[in-house]
């Protein structure tokens, strides 16, 4: 099966968004304090959703359902957010997701991505090339703050 990596559409938003809260449950469960995970995962979506989807998020689909998506922002040159649905963990999404990000970046002629990993994500970061040790805070904009780990990788 060849998995393919497609535009995401403003009407898929909020398939997106429950996908992301989804997997923030599944995953984040013993890497982050449980009233925070539920803070997090339980946010409601930003009205800009809409707009950010369109413009960008990229998903992978199964059969019409969004499996995986990810949240490049090449002015930043940083990878903003990157979920995995927890139906479709272990089947290469991720690793796929990722290059096809790494890809698009060093086509706009970035030479480094970043990203803020979530505690549970740093393995996975690592294990596709990424470093980086230093700890580092998100603030959301709905009033908590996340442990992160700051990483980056080359890709020119």
């Amino acid at each position: 099966m060849k998995i393919q990596v497609e535009k995401a559409r403003a009407e898929e938003a909020e398939a997106i968004w429950n996908l992301r809260c989804n997997a923030l449950r599944a995953q984040c469960v013993g890497h982050y304090d449980a009233d925070l995970l539920a803070a997090w995962a339980g946010s409601d979506m930003p009205d800009h959703f809409h707009k950010e989807a369109e413009n960008n998020i990229h998903v992978i689909r199964d059969d019409g359902r969004i499996v995986a998506f990810g949240l490049l922002l090449l002015e930043d040159s940083r990878i903003a957010a990157m979920f995995v649905d927890p139906s479709a963990f272990g089947q290469g999404y991720g690793r796929t997701m990722l290059r096809y990000l790494e890809a698009r970046a060093q086509q706009s002629g970035l030479k480094h991505l970043q990203l803020n990993a979530s505690l549970n994500a740093v393995g996975f970061y690592r294990a596709c090339g990424f470093v980086g040790d230093t700890m580092s805070k998100h603030h959301s904009p709905r009033g908590f703050v996340l442990d992160c780990v700051l990483m980056e990788k080359s890709i020119g």
